[in-house]
């Protein structure tokens, strides 16, 4: 077998059983740091809840960002593009927690669990108010491609957060030494090969593709832990886009 395909297999094999149990559940530390990315992304999400608004998540993976939503949509289209996983994942949760999600407007909102590819969106233009990504954007094969997508998704005025680690960095490195890769001594393959084979991308070339293709946009970003200091001093950007189709003449 290709060295390649053993990777592939290695890391399929590690987000069906282990990746719950070192990111989600990996200590107090790495369960603190889980949750804080979660409640983050959502710091700069719409802020009138009146609208009964549609929701698209891509890579939502075990369905893990959806209960850190503002109960303010009608629709919410949460996918993935192995939607084996994310639904195997939505039984388990209905099995620990079967109440119904109510939304503040009364009604029970439209949940549907869908896969697709995040470069290759099968719904129409301007179909979303609010486009969510989390750690999506880093394993996409083009990831430019995959942006100009999100945007041609979201309406006019319509917003796309999404999570971005920032890679190579050395707090982010510090950080992984000091949690995630203290658990993974039983793994086949080291974790660095692993890791680096899904996180593709590096945060500088991310944040150029995001100043290209959301020119005409407002973009917001905001460093985590230390704001104020270079990308390579932080664990994560989160960035907010306010999407703008006014044509000027």
């Amino acid at each position: 077998m290709k060295a390649s395909k053993l990777i592939a297999k290695a890391n399929r094999e590690i987000y069906k059983y282990d990746y719950s149990k070192i990111v989600m559940n990996g200590g107090f530390l790495s369960h603190w740091v889980y949750e804080k990315s979660h409640r983050d992304l959502e710091r700069f999400a719409l802020e009138n809840s009146c609208q009964n608004i549609s929701i698209i998540e891509l890579g939502a993976q075990g369905n893990q960002h959806r209960r850190y939503v503002r109960k303010n949509y009608r629709i919410y289209v949460t996918s993935d593009i192995n939607l084996r996983l994310l639904l195997t994942a939505v039984t388990d949760q209905k099995l620990q927690q079967p109440k119904p999600r109510i939304s503040q407007f009364g009604f029970e909102p439209k949940v549907t669990f869908e896969k697709i590819d995040a470069s290759e969106i099968p719904y129409g233009d301007s179909e979303f108010n609010r486009l969510i990504a989390t750690c999506l954007i880093v394993h996409i094969s083009n990831p430019v491609d995959a942006l100009e997508e999100w945007r041609r998704v979201v309406s006019d005025g319509g917003e796309i957060d999404f999570f971005v680690p920032c890679e190579p960095g050395l707090i982010l490195r510090l950080a992984r030494n000091l949690t995630h890769k203290r658990r993974t001594s039983n793994w086949k393959l080291s974790y660095d090969l692993l890791h680096y084979s899904q996180h593709k991308n590096h945060f500088p070339a991310i944040n150029e593709f995001v100043k290209y293709i959301f020119a005409e946009d407002e973009i917001k970003r905001r460093f985590f832990p230390f704001n104020f200091l270079p990308w390579e001093f932080n664990l994560w950007a989160i960035y907010n886009v306010k999407v703008s189709k006014k044509i000027t003449p």
